[in-house]
């Protein structure tokens, strides 16, 4: 099964002011994606391993790598089964959310897709969007559901959220806080008839950044008045917002 070639993006597809390896940028970003995230197939984890671990290194752009080790074609012997069924959910040009994503974080300003520049930043900027479509998908949830989940327990803990607490609070504590969340969620509930969302979560463990008595005053402040919580998690001394935790941990 053929995914993309760059040739469907050529002649007079391609704007005049841009040169043909700008057909291959698109592509190359979920392709370096799904291999950097190890939904890769034997062809390239094992027969290209090389050629893999400039991409890991970063010496090649996503685009780069895609013209040069899979000739500006992306195929179903690219991935492996996972890698499959996740691309034939997501990426598929005709039907898929991929392409939806990658203008609505990276083309906007800009005269064409085709004119997203081949970068690791920009790489960067959709990073966070793929893991979130790839979660959501791994968990039978809507490819597209938003971010700002309501959240009932534990089992419902965003993935962002999850890696978060591992980082500050170190992989030890990881199962604690969650539960430490997961109470804090019934307290919520109870008191305020309905499940917190969580963008109310994000905000809680980034206020307590790695200490649980910081944790155990968010809760509270979070119980009491959810707003003043957003405020100290989202706004700084100048009342200016800088932070936005209706979106993951990774995309601010």
């Amino acid at each position: 099964m053929k995914y993309d070639d760059t040739s469907w993006h050529s002649g007079p597809n391609l704007p005049n002011d841009l040169p043909d390896e700008a057909a291959a940028t698109h592509t190359g970003m979920f392709l370096a994606w799904a291999l950097l995230t190890g939904l890769g197939s034997e062809l390239h984890v094992l027969g290209q391993s090389d050629e893999l671990q400039r991409l890991r290194q970063r010496k090649v752009t996503p685009g780069q790598f895609f013209l040069l080790v899979c000739s500006g074609k992306f195929l179903d012997e690219d991935l492996n089964a996972e890698g499959n069924a996740f691309a034939q959910a997501y990426f598929e040009l005709d039907s898929g959310n991929y392409l939806g994503d990658y203008r609505e974080f990276l083309v906007k300003g800009l005269p064409s897709e085709y004119h997203v520049a081949d970068t690791w930043t920009n790489f960067e900027k959709l990073k966070p969007v793929l893991d979130r479509r790839f979660a959501n998908w791994r968990r039978g949830r809507p490819i597209d559901a938003s971010p700002n989940v309501k959240v009932t327990g534990p089992g419902d803990l965003p993935e962002d959220i999850e890696e978060k607490i591992a980082t500050d609070f170190g992989i030890a504590e990881t199962p604690g806080i969650a539960m430490r969340l997961a109470s804090f969620v019934g307290q919520y509930a109870d008191r305020h008839k309905e499940a917190p969302d969580a963008r109310t979560l994000r905000c809680i463990v980034f206020v307590a950044s790695g200490d649980r008595k910081k944790l155990e005053e968010a809760c509270h402040v979070s119980l009491n008045d959810v707003r003043e919580l957003v405020v100290q998690a989202e706004y700084d001394e100048n009342d200016e917002r800088i932070r936005d935790f209706n979106e993951p941990f990774g995309t601010l």
